[in-house]
């Protein structure tokens, strides 16, 4: 007589999400095998192999918000629980790692393997069968889909059939750079890296370097090299809010308190135009955009935005950026901010088109660092399995 299966379920990326996925898919009754490429440990971005990451830096979430509900950073002794309300890279990687040595068994994880190819099997018969997961135990394999995998694990290639596949690898996975002018190619000496690459500021101690982009990382980055560097100049295509990690909230009769910038943004009575409101506003997209700027103008005002300068595209979503010393190394001219988007690189000569339209130049660059994202990866996808997705590399 055959009898339910314990339904295996393989989680490709033991980051976060996969640690948390797991954790669920283990308490309804199911068995997560975990695929993780890295040696040393879960963690995800966070985990130093990964390259996305670098130790200092520090998250735009506090551990009120950056927290798993059924770990809060109040149970942790340890010395990474400092009285800092955001923790680093480091103390992140141990805390998600704390998090799967408690709810995580250890016959769970296949570390060190690279997910190569994921199919579709369409009306399998009930069968029993071993994988190569686990020769020693024989598990019901109950009809219907099923999905093979195959992955390599020093320098050979398995494969196995699952019950369903969950993929936690994330969005940070293959590095964009930006598109220059094809004579930029064969006339770039400079040294030129992404921000994934980026670890220390030491390396660019009595440089030039360019910064390229408006994201988080960009401004973090500028900020950390100007410690070091001679001077940074940052081309920037977006104006964004540069938010402090403390903000001011006003407190009835008493002077303002300060808290993290999580909670005082990530609030459903601040979440205007949301479904989940007591009698929501019926506002257009574009006035939802408006009265959330002028949200972020009431916690930071503008006179230290000033800076940089304030942004007027405000019928489009807020582009915020989180720092603590970016604008105070532009205000000191450590950081020299332009305007504009790289359009060619020749030898140390940058030439921006800037927002303007004008076309402007900055000599003498020693190494430029590109912060202008990834995009996901979903190659291991069979071509079935990426039409169903609507994938579109």
């Amino acid at each position: 007589m055959l009898v339910d299966a314990l339904r295996e379920v393989a989680v490709i990326g033991a980051g976060a999400a996969g640690l948390s996925a797991s954790r669920h898919l283990a308490k309804a009754g199911m068995r997560p095998i975990l695929f993780e490429r890295t040696l040393d440990g879960v963690g995800g971005l966070w985990n130093s192999s990964s390259g996305r990451t670098w130790d200092t830096m520090v998250p735009n979430l506090s551990r009120h918000t950056c927290c798993f509900s059924e770990l809060p950073w109040d149970e942790d002794t340890s010395q990474e629980a400092t009285a800092n309300a955001f923790p680093n890279r480091v103390e992140l990687q141990q805390y998600l790692q704390r998090y799967s040595n408690r709810f995580l068994e250890k016959e769970w994880f296949r570390m060190g393997c690279t997910v190569t190819r994921v199919e579709r099997l369409v009306d399998i018969d009930a069968e029993i069968h071993k994988t190569e997961i686990d020769e020693s135990n024989d598990s019901v394999s109950i009809g219907g889909t099923k999905y093979r995998l195959e992955w390599t694990q020093d320098d050979k290639t398995h494969h196995a059939v699952f019950d369903g596949v969950v993929i936690t690898s994330g969005f940070f996975s293959e590095p964009t750079f930006p598109k220059l002018n094809d004579s930029s190619t064969a006339n770039t000496r400079t040294p030129h890296i992404h921000s994934s690459q980026y670890s220390t500021p030491e390396p660019f101690t009595g440089s030039t370097v360019a910064i390229i982009g408006s994201s988080f990382s960009a401004l973090e980055i500028a900020a950390d090299v100007a410690k070091c560097a001679q001077k940074v100049v940052h081309i920037m295509p977006r104006i964004p809010w540069v938010l402090p990690r403390l903000v001011p909230v006003p407190q009835t009769g008493s002077s303002p308190a300060f808290v993290p910038i999580d909670t005082a943004i990530y609030r459903r009575t601040r979440d205007l135009g949301a479904p989940n409101q007591e009698n929501p506003p019926s506002l257009e997209q574009e006035d939802v955009n408006i009265k959330k700027h002028a949200f972020i103008r009431s916690l930071v005002g503008t006179q230290k935005q000033s800076i940089l300068g304030i942004p007027s595209d405000d019928h489009l979503p807020p582009h915020v950026a989180i720092s603590d010393t970016y604008l105070d190394r532009v205000a000191n001219g450590k950081i020299d901010v332009v305007h504009g988007r790289l359009i060619e690189i020749n030898h140390d000569t940058l030439t921006i088109l800037a927002t303007n339209n004008e076309t402007i130049t900055r000599n003498g660059i020693d190494q430029l660092i590109s912060c202008t994202g990834y995009r996901p990866s979903l190659d291991f996808l069979s071509p079935e399995l990426q039409t169903t997705l609507n994938y579109d590399p």
